[in-house]
């Protein structure tokens, strides 16, 4: 039987990962000196949350032009992986964000990887809609 997380619990991880960006916000833009977009942050913390053991202290854009998970990007990816990646998102409600990251891991690198793009976007939109983001 599956171990359901209950809707206070996904709040508090929701307000966790705004505190985490609000916190990245601060810590690159001072070693930047520049502001630093919302999305990119976004994607910073989860990439942290998702390859622990892969980011330096400090994270930065590899590409400027990236926008990291449009629309037009998973009309780019084959069937299957959409479906994954979209099961996985689905499983947010059901157990959270830290143990559907383990999911993913679980189903390899590629995976993880497309998990954290359409997670980037998705998550950005919801913290945009509650008003964790500007």
């Amino acid at each position: 039987m599956s171990e359901q997380i209950s809707p206070l619990n996904l709040e508090t991880e929701i307000a966790e990962l705004s505190k985490q960006i609000e916190s990245k916000r601060r810590l690159l833009e001072a070693e930047q000196g520049v502001l630093v977009e919302d999305r990119e942050l976004v994607s910073a913390v989860l990439k942290e949350e998702l390859f622990p053991s892969q980011i330096s202290a400090s994270t930065t854009k590899t590409n400027p032009n990236d926008d990291s998970a449009s629309a037009d990007y998973l009309d780019s990816l084959d069937e299957e992986t959409v479906e994954s990646a979209n099961a996985l998102l689905s499983r947010i409600p059901e157990f959270g964000f830290r143990k559907t990251v383990a999911l993913a891991a679980k189903m390899g690198p590629y995976n993880l990887d497309i998990f954290h793009d359409v997670l980037t976007t998705r998550l950005y939109d919801e913290l945009k809609t509650r008003g964790y983001l500007k």
